[in-house]
């Protein structure tokens, strides 16, 4: 690409613009999951988009060198707190439990949130747009169930096939480290054979080893420990309750030990939903559109002193509108025209607003294209929107008070009284 290409573009790089058909769909995903949201007694939470800098990093435990490279630091003038683009939702919904005392009200509370989050990633747009759900306040298995099935619900209404929950467990914290310590020894017997960057991985973090995409250590991978053999008989049978919700709702699922999530916080149940789809070759290709689990352990983290055990996930809504099978979902306010209308001269230019909002009150959706004055122009767009019917005020009409209404297809048309001009248009 040209220099001179390359300064044409104002937008961010990995932080596009959202615009039209694109704006409404993801308005239309929004809507759907905040109807099925509703349904089961979440709760709407606006996450403000700036967090302080330490409460996230506080977030990946004894390792936030984790996460801060990848969250963006806000500049403030004249102050020296740290603040941050907000990176994830659930931090956000733990402090907004506890600021709101939300602790006070019946337990469990059931949170859900959509807006962008950021990242600063070399291998995915720095901006996501994302649907997040919150349970907080019970450690019970069936609220794992619940976010798992509320995304299912939400993809499959959206046209989602071939969709599989790659799941696991971690266990609670015991589990977890006794698991990492087998892991850690378990590469360090085949250091030799790992990918060179997946040993520099493995110094600070083995899990990340286990979700590497280098082919020699997914070989190796294919006989690392299984995360299930190191769960206590407690933790096998809080996973084991959670595989049954999901046989009697009857959701395809299939137990991964890739799944593992990096951060301290993560423990149980932890899930992501993908789709599979066959690309032009004929190869089958895997898509994640929700990521999720249980983070008992984040309270404890970010130093909040009330229990809060909490699960959750995260939908890419982008994502899940770029798929093959997306059926599209406009926004309830976004209706089809029932008509085009037409203005001509000076005396209709000056009613049409008037006669617009009258149309708007009375729930009548319509074109217009007020900055045209030509007749065939505005005739043009009407024929290319496909209306079928176009409203006409010409100079004549605005002086008399009345409307031409037009049938797009036989030509037929009928003049009405301005009043009376919603109540005719109710009945086309």
């Amino acid at each position: 690409m040209s220099q001179d290409k390359k300064k044409e573009n104002l937008t961010h790089e990995g932080v596009p613009t959202i615009t039209r058909n694109q704006y409404y769909n993801i308005q239309g995903v929004f809507e759907k999951f905040q109807e099925i949201a509703i349904y089961y007694g979440f709760l709407p939470v606006h996450l403000p988009m700036i967090e302080n800098e330490e409460y996230i990093l506080k977030s990946a435990g004894k390792q936030p060198e984790k996460i801060s490279d990848q969250i963006y630091n806000v500049k403030q003038p004249r102050s020296s707190e740290k603040l941050c683009l907000l990176r994830s939702a659930a931090p956000g919904f733990l402090r907004t439990f506890i600021d709101e005392k939300m602790y006070q009200l019946p337990q469990p509370v059931m949170l859900y949130s959509s807006g962008p989050r950021y990242q600063n990633s070399k291998t995915e747009d720095h901006e996501i747009h994302s649907f997040d759900l919150e349970i907080v306040g019970s450690t019970k298995t069936i609220m794992d169930a619940l976010i798992i099935h509320l995304n299912i619900l939400t993809l499959e209404e959206l046209g989602g096939k071939h969709i599989i929950v790659h799941i696991n467990s971690l266990g609670d914290r015991t589990c977890r480290q006794n698991y990492i310590k087998e892991l850690s020894n378990y590469y360090r017997k085949h250091i030799n054979d790992l990918d060179k960057d997946d040993r520099q991985i493995l110094k600070t973090d083995p899990l990340m080893v286990l979700t590497s995409t280098k082919e020699v250590t997914q070989d190796i991978n294919a006989h690392a420990p299984d995360p299930l053999s190191f769960l206590s008989s407690e933790c096998k049978k809080q996973f084991k309750e959670v595989l049954e919700y999901l046989d009697e709702l009857g959701i395809a699922y299939q137990i991964d030990k890739t799944i593992t999530h990096e951060l301290d916080a993560d423990s149980h149940t932890l899930f992501e939903i993908r789709t599979y789809i066959e690309n032009e070759t004929g190869e089958e290709t895997q898509h994640t559109l929700v990521k999720g689990g249980r983070h008992d352990n984040l309270a404890k983290l970010l130093n909040i002193k009330k229990e809060a055990p909490a699960v959750g996930s995260s939908m890419d809504i982008k994502k899940v509108i770029d798929m093959p099978w997306f059926k599209k979902h406009n926004p309830k306010n976004l209706k089809p025209p029932k008509a085009y209308f037409i203005q001509l001269g000076t005396e209709a230019k000056m009613k049409s607003l008037t006669i617009i909002e009258q149309l708007r009150k009375a729930k009548i959706p319509v074109v217009k294209s007020l900055s045209k004055d030509s007749l065939q122009a505005q005739l043009v767009v009407a024929e290319k929107l496909g209306v079928t019917h176009t409203l006409i005020l010409g100079h004549k009409e605005a002086l008399e008070g009345t409307v031409i209404i037009r049938n797009m297809k036989n030509r037929s048309q009928k003049t009405v009284s301005i009043e009376k001009l919603p109540i005719e248009m109710k009945r086309k």
